[in-house]
C-alpha cells in the first residue's frame, strides 16, 4: 500500500513538473536556466564533463583555428560574389581562417531551399560548426520575416509587445522565431534587444525595445531569451550597456551615452541582469562611449572597465560577450581593423563581429599573440567560452572527434 501511495506521489509530481514548463514557468524553471543554460538538443552536461570536453578540443587546435573561432563574419568578408550560395573562394577562405560564425542578410535570403542549402555547405567547411547568426528581432530587423518566400512568421515591433504588458508574448515570440529559424539552419539569433528606449528622439533603437520602463523590459528579456533558447538557437542581448537613452546613431559616428554608473545601475543594466539570469548564451557590446563612467571617449565595446570590470565582473556573466559590428561608422573612422580587433581582445571580448576587413583583423589579433601583446591564455579563454556555448546548445555534437583526438594516448 505504501510503495502505491509513493508511485502516485511521484506520478502527481511529474504532472505538476509538467504544467510548469514553457513560457509559463518563472523561479523553477529560471533557476535549473540560470546555472546550466542548456538546451533541449544537447542533453544535460555537468560542468566537470563539459570542461573536460572543451579542454580536449583546445588542446588539438592550433593558434590560428583558435583566433578563427573569435570572429563572426559576412559573407562579402569571405568572397563579395558569395551572396546565395557559397563560392569555390568563399570556400577556401572557411577552410584557411576557420571562422567561428557567419552572419546572414536580407541578400543572402533568396527561399527556404537555399538558405538551407547554403548553410549547409558552410557547415562542411571546419571540424568546428559554425554559428549561423542572423539579426530576427522581429518589426523592421527582421532579416528573414522580411525576405520574400521565407515564409516564417512577421511580428509587430517589439514595442508593442511591450505594451500588452504580458511577458509570457515574449517567451512566444522567442520560441516561434527559434523555432522557425532553427528549422533553416540557423542556431544563433542577435536578439532580444535589452536597451531601455528612454529617448523619444533615438532613431537607432526606437521601437525594437519592449518599453521605456526598465522593468518591462526586464521582464520581456528574460522571457525571450527562455522562448528562443528552448529551441535550441542562443539569444544576445544587446547593446550593452544599453543605448536607448542615446540621440545619435553609432552606425554613422561617435555617440557618447550621457549617464553615470548609478543611472546605469538603475535603469540601463536591469534588463541584461534579466537575461544573465535567465541563461543568455552572448551579450553584444554596444560602440556608443560612457564617458561619465570610464573619463574616455572609447567605445564601451573596447574599454576593458565596460567589458571585463563591470559586464564580466560586476554583473557576472560567464558566457560569450561580442562587439556590435565593427565595420560600423563609429568604429572604421578611427581605428583600422586590426587595431580595433586587437582593443576588442584585450578589453575582453570573445568574439568580434564583422570587422571591416576579416584577414587583417585576423592577422592583427595573430600577430599580437605572437609579440606578446595579448595572451594565449586570454584566446584559451575566449575559445573556452565560445566552445562551451557551442556544446550546450547542440551545436557542437558531443560525439565529434574533436573530443576524441587524444584517444589512447
Amino acid at each position: 500500500m505504501k510503495r502505491y501511495k509513493v508511485i502516485v506521489l511521484l506520478l502527481c509530481l511529474t504532472l505538476f513538473a509538467g504544467i510548469l514548463a514553457g513560457c509559463g514557468s518563472h523561479k523553477k524553471k529560471e533557476k535549473s536556466e540560470e546555472s546550466t543554460s542548456t538546451s533541449k538538443d544537447s542533453g544535460e552536461l555537468d560542468d566537470i564533463t563539459l570542461e573536460g570536453m572543451v579542454s580536449d578540443a583546445l588542446s588539438g587546435m592550433t593558434l590560428k583555428e583558435k583566433i578563427g573561432q573569435m570572429f563572426i563574419v559576412c559573407t562579402d568578408s569571405l568572397d563579395f560574389d558569395a551572396e546565395t550560395e557559397v563560392t569555390k573562394k568563399m570556400q577556401q577562405k572557411l577552410e584557411e581562417y576557420k571562422p567561428g560564425g557567419v552572419i546572414f542578410f536580407s541578400y543572402n535570403l533568396k527561399d527556404r531551399e537555399q538558405v538551407k542549402s547554403m548553410i549547409a555547405d558552410i557547415q562542411k567547411s571546419n571540424d568546428i560548426p559554425l554559428f549561423i547568426s542572423v539579426d530576427e528581432e522581429g518589426g523592421s530587423v527582421a532579416r528573414i520575416a522580411n525576405s520574400k518566400n521565407m515564409q516564417t512568421t512577421k511580428f509587430p515591433a517589439m514595442s508593442e509587445i511591450g505594451k500588452s504588458g504580458d511577458s509570457k508574448k515574449a517567451c512566444e515570440v522567442g520560441e516561434t522565431i527559434g523555432k522557425e529559424i532553427r528549422e533553416l539552419g540557423f542556431n544563433l539569433d542577435f536578439a532580444p534587444v535589452a536597451d531601455v528606449n528612454t529617448n523619444a528622439e533615438n532613431t537607432e533603437i526606437g521601437n525594437r525595445s519592449f518599453s521605456s520602463d526598465a522593468k518591462t523590459v526586464a521582464g520581456m528579456v528574460s522571457q525571450e531569451v527562455k522562448g528562443l533558447q528552448s529551441q535550441g538557437v542562443s539569444s544576445t542581448l544587446k547593446h550593452f550597456p544599453g543605448q536607448g537613452q542615446c540621440g545619435e546613431d553609432t552606425h554613422k559616428g561617435y555617440v557618447d551615452l550621457n549617464a553615470t554608473i548609478d543611472r546605469l545601475r538603475e535603469v540601463e543594466f536591469l534588463p541584461f541582469e534579466s537575461g544573465i539570469a535567465a541563461g543568455a548564451d552572448m551579450v553584444m557590446m554596444s560602440h556608443v562611449a560612457v564617458s561619465q563612467v570610464t573619463g574616455k571617449e572609447t567605445p564601451a565595446s573596447l574599454t576593458k572597465l565596460m567589458v571585463t570590470d563591470i559586464l564580466r565582473e560586476e554583473l557576472q556573466f560567464n558566457n560569450v560577450i561580442i562587439t556590435d559590428a565593427m565595420n560600423m561608422k563609429v568604429i572604421t573612422k578611427f581605428y583600422d581593423a586590426d587595431q580595433a580587433a586587437v582593443m576588442a581582445v584585450q578589453a575582453g571580448n570573445d568574439m568580434i563581429l564583422m570587422p571591416d576587413n576579416f584577414e587583417q583583423a585576423f592577422e592583427g589579433v595573430l600577430e599580437a599573440v605572437k609579440d606578446g601583446t595579448i595572451s594565449e591564455s586570454k584566446i584559451n579563454e575566449a575559445v573556452s567560452r565560445i566552445l562551451s556555448v557551442k556544446i550546450r546548445r547542440g551545436i557542437l555534437p558531443t560525439d565529434s572527434k574533436l573530443f576524441r583526438h587524444n584517444a589512447g594516448k
